[in-house]
């Protein structure tokens, strides 16, 4: 379960965020006038969804844009999970997203590596440390953002009139070259998608006219988009579980499948015995759970796992 002490976004806040989604780099200004509400109004409550990090305007960039082209997900084992496991996947280098389950006896991480033999060398790694009694690995083959992900999820009182289409991430063909002054320039928008374009072109050290040509490019490449990070909490998503499934069959017509499911936020096709991984969203338990029902009526499902979240100790939005 997620954070309950995360306050609900108000009818403004909304409004604000729906512009954001909408185009994540907005003035105030242009929010204001969007959203039809005060200009004071609105720059005071987008600094306090900013600073407050209940928001957070990042840019998604496909890991292989920057060399990190292996991508995987770990869970570890415990008979009684030690509390500095959570402590040291924070802390190490790779992992971009970790989290506890509730029962305590697994932690799962995503990680992000430049080749195998690094992915073997951090998996060996993590399953020495104490208090790591068994770890399980996959490599991700391809992914899916579903209609609940960070740059995508349809806010309360949106129409659902419009049927979500499967948005592939990950494995992709289409990513255009990118030199070492793009990379440089994802890196900053990575960690504020929000930087102004003087900010960007200080940073890099490249002429203003140069920082917007290439910024306007690398934001219409397949392999970044911007997204609206919004805690799951302050919507009302209180229940966040991850599913690993066994399939008999197809399992990628089966990913394709779930990712338009109206709680998923993330679909992925990985190696080993469970094919394909899914993470839910959701208000509470019983939409959970009908979530979870609408996987195992699947005919090519043969056997899931459910891990049901406690609490993340990192996550960077990246992949």
């Amino acid at each position: 379960m997620e954070d309950h002490a995360v306050p609900l976004l108000d009818d403004t806040d909304l409004r604000i965020v729906a512009c954001l989604r909408a185009s994540g780099r907005a003035t105030a200004t242009e929010i204001a006038e969007a959203a039809d509400i005060d200009y004071a109004a609105a720059r005071r409550c987008l600094a306090r969804l900013l600073d407050s990090d209940t928001v957070q305007i990042t840019a998604l960039v496909d890991p292989a844009l920057l060399d990190q082209s292996v991508v995987g997900f770990l869970w570890l084992h415990s008979r009684a999970l030690h509390t500095d496991i959570g402590v040291r996947l924070a802390a190490k280098h790779g992992v971009n997203w970790a989290t506890l389950t509730i029962d305590g006896r697994t932690a799962v991480a995503q990680i992000n590596c430049a080749t195998p033999a690094e992915f073997l060398t951090l998996t060996d790694e993590i399953r020495s440390w104490p208090g790591v009694d068994a770890l399980e690995s996959a490599i991700v083959m391809r992914s899916y953002i579903g209609p609940r992900s960070a740059s995508t999820f349809r806010l309360p009182g949106a129409s659902a009139t419009a049927e979500h289409s499967p948005t592939q991430w990950l494995g992709s063909t289409a990513l255009e070259a990118v030199d070492d002054t793009d990379r440089e320039i994802l890196h900053v928008l990575r960690a504020d998608g929000r930087a102004t374009l003087t900010q960007i072109a200080e940073a890099v050290d490249i002429p203003l006219s140069t920082a917007r040509r290439r910024v306007n490019r690398l934001l219409s490449s397949p392999g970044v988009r911007m997204q609206c990070r919004v805690k799951p909490a302050a919507l009302g998503l209180d229940y966040y579980a991850g599913v690993s499934i066994r399939v008999h069959r197809d399992a990628g017509g089966l990913a394709r499948t779930l990712a338009v499911h109206p709680a998923t936020s993330w679909v992925s096709e990985v190696t080993g015995p469970a094919a394909v991984t899914i993470e839910f969203l959701a208000a509470d338990q019983a939409e959970m759970t009908r979530a979870i029902d609408a996987v195992l009526a699947d005919e090519r499902v043969a056997d899931v796992r459910v891990d049901y979240y406690s609490q993340n100790v990192k996550d960077t939005g990246l992949w």
